[in-house]
């Protein structure tokens, strides 16, 4: 008799056991990320962004015209928003991201524009990062005041960040003007000189994905494990 029960729980009916038992859609998750830091930097227009204010309050966008006369030394303005990554498990698939703005009462007229761009970032926003030509989410006024706007984000992007370890992710914002229309609008940031209770929404992170699971041959590891533990159970 013990050997007709061993048999029956040999390693491979195991693991194939533990293989169907594990439904495809018991592996989705989602996790909202909170921002760690958001600054806002300006800079000659339309040269590159050269410093940051150090203020992670309110950031405000401002893009001139694109027909502006530059000898009126014109200047633009772009914010950053940077997330720990940590969160989000290594090997994930991600399926979807998006970006939550909340907007200030003036919110974004219509005719105005912006482009998100997105860059590994290191927990804290610099010029350079506001330099960053890689675009991943764009959004269009007209927007109410005090919205809060749900960005789209390329989810390649994200995966990019997941594929290479990353530790933050970081998002810059930028106005694009037009002949004649200047972009101007901001969100809130972290405000972390605020107490909490009273802080304005700070940007978030959402991020769907599939969970990595175990390979066939761990598995097949791990029923050949159970396997033998009833193996020498029944000896």
């Amino acid at each position: 008799m013990r050997s007709t029960v061993a048999l029956a729980l040999s390693p491979a009916i195991v693991a194939a056991a533990l293989t169907f038992a594990i439904p495809d859609s018991a592996s989705a998750a989602s996790i909202t990320l909170a921002a760690v830091d958001a600054d806002r930097g300006s800079g000659s227009y339309p040269g590159p962004i050269t410093g940051v204010f150090g203020n992670d309050n309110v950031i405000a966008i401002l893009a001139p015209p694109s027909d502006v006369d530059i000898t009126l030394l014109p200047t633009h303005e772009r914010g950053g928003v940077e997330f720990d990554f940590g969160g989000v498990p290594a090997g994930a698939t991600i399926t979807k991201a998006t970006l939550f703005l909340t907007l200030l009462a003036s919110g974004v007229d219509a005719g105005d524009a912006a482009q998100v761009h997105g860059y590994p970032g290191d927990g804290v926003v610099a010029a350079a990062d506001l330099n960053t030509v890689n675009q991943v989410g764009s959004f269009s006024g007209p927007i109410a005041g005090s919205t809060t706007l749900e960005v789209p984000i390329d989810v390649g992007f994200i995966q990019s960040l997941v594929d290479s370890n990353a530790l933050f992710a970081g998002f810059m914002v930028q106005g694009v003007g037009t002949p004649g229309n200047s972009v101007v609008f901001a969100f809130w940031g972290t405000s972390t000189a605020i107490p909490p209770e009273d802080r304005p929404p700070a940007p978030g992170l959402e991020i769907e994905f599939q969970q990595p699971v175990p390979e066939p041959g761990s598995l097949l590891l791990l029923g050949a494990g159970i396997g033998m533990s009833f193996l020498r159970r029944w000896r």
